[in-house]
């Protein structure tokens, strides 16, 4: 198996591992890790065991974006198999439903987070795609993870000039379900508040 990886975290004290992929198939305009998108910059983790033992309770998938990689599936699998103790944790942009799909009928990962970047029909505000990809399979994958049994969560990343309230009430209605706000660090605890007062 082989996973290209920017960098590995661990936490000596929470027994967290945290592997962040190299490479993403969207070019989002406020990305928070913008060294993890391009691919050229990368480590093959080939040898999971290496880093992963006993001590090692939760490990955290992020990127750059997961579900592009090639290995992902063989990694999980692995995990599972050999430490089946250990929980795993998967951020995604939603960007891949079928690899998704793949990975809850498996049962591989314990937890979701998906990152909507925006309300589906403004997407093209805030990123692009490497290729043209419907931006309904988003929708779907948000489907797929809401349906699936599994805890996970839908996280919007909240810009100035970028999010108006009208954007998150609608994704609210359309996933049934409120979406986890995290407001970069320009808005005042008073504009947080006016914000969120107004969905």
């Amino acid at each position: 198996m082989q996973m290209r990886i920017g960098e590995l975290k661990i936490g000596n004290t929470s027994g967290t591992l945290t592997i962040f992929t190299q490479g993403c198939n969207l070019k989002c305009i406020n990305c928070k890790v913008p060294h993890f998108i391009e691919k050229d910059a990368f480590y093959l983790l080939e040898e999971p065991s290496k880093f992963i033992d006993k001590n090692i309770k939760k490990i955290i998938i992020r990127g750059g974006e997961p579900t592009i990689q090639e290995g992902l599936l063989d990694f999980l699998k692995f995990v599972k198999k050999q430490f089946p103790g250990v929980l795993i944790e998967l951020h995604t942009n939603g960007t891949k439903p079928g690899v998704l799909n793949k990975i809850i009928t498996n049962h591989l990962v314990d937890y979701i987070v998906v990152y909507i970047k925006h309300a589906f029909i403004k997407y093209n505000k805030i990123t692009s795609f490497d290729n043209k990809i419907d931006w309904n399979c988003i929708y779907k994958s948000c489907l797929l993870v809401k349906k699936s049994g599994i805890a996970h969560e839908f996280i919007v990343n909240i810009n100035k000039g970028l999010h108006e309230v009208s954007d998150i009430a609608s994704l609210n209605l359309l996933l049934g379900s409120e979406v986890k706000l995290e407001f970069d660090k320009s808005f005042t605890a008073f504009e947080i508040d006016s914000f969120k007062s107004r969905l």
